[in-house]
């Protein structure tokens, strides 16, 4: 499960073996009383932590997804990222075709994205390209880019007194200043920005926390 995106059927036989063990055991007929939805819920939840097999399939392909996000020193991850992401993010990769184990990883990696989060550092991160804010990149809230301020960074335009909108070009919208102005940022000069899994307090990804 950890390399393969299985067919629906594949998911679907494989729950049916679950329910029909719980429910049935080792006779042939059996008496539903519990549901289904019910069985697969956190032991917490009053259910008994039984995995649904697509969500199961999911959280361990995103290990593969996480491997690639923290730059691994993998030899895997080495050829997939030259072959399929050069130097762009799994986030952000366009390149949907290619392996078998690759299309799955494409596939996990939309399924688990709302749950990854850029976290600045020292603020070196383009800030109109990147979703640092947590809203979508800042090129989306105006109506075009001044050529003067496509390269600047986060760290270009915050300092210790708050945001120095004066060093910017290009015209603001409302949309603009609603999103930026609630952020206040604490960027550290000897720490680099990455990328963080939200779930999980130390930020890092596990199969675990990616299936809860």
């Amino acid at each position: 499960m950890q390399l393969y995106w299985f067919p629906n059927y594949i998911y679907s036989t494989l729950d049916q073996m679950s329910r029909d063990f719980i429910w049935k055991g080792s006779s042939r007929k059996g008496i539903n009383l519990v549901a289904w939805t019910k069985i697969t819920r956190r032991r917490r939840e009053g259910g008994l932590n039984t995995r649904i097999s697509r969500f199961k399939n999911v959280s361990l392909l995103g290990k593969l997804v996480w491997d690639l996000l923290q730059g691994h020193d993998k030899f895997w991850v080495l050829i997939m990222s030259k072959k399929y992401l050069l130097s762009d993010s799994i986030l952000k990769c366009q390149r949907k075709q290619g392996s078998y184990v690759w299309r799955a990883i494409i596939k996990a990696c939309d399924f688990l994205l709302p749950g990854f989060k850029l976290k600045l550092g020292n603020g070196d991160v383009s800030f109109w390209f990147e979703d640092w804010t947590g809203e979508g990149p800042l090129c989306e809230k105006v109506w075009a880019i001044d050529v003067h301020d496509l390269e600047m960074r986060v760290r270009d335009v915050w300092n210790e007194e708050g945001w120095n909108l004066s060093s910017l070009w290009t015209s603001l919208s409302e949309d603009f200043n609603h999103v930026l102005l609630k952020q206040t940022l604490l960027l550290s000069e000897g720490l680099h920005d990455c990328i963080v899994w939200q779930p999980d307090l130390t930020g890092n990804y596990s199969a675990k926390s990616g299936y809860n």
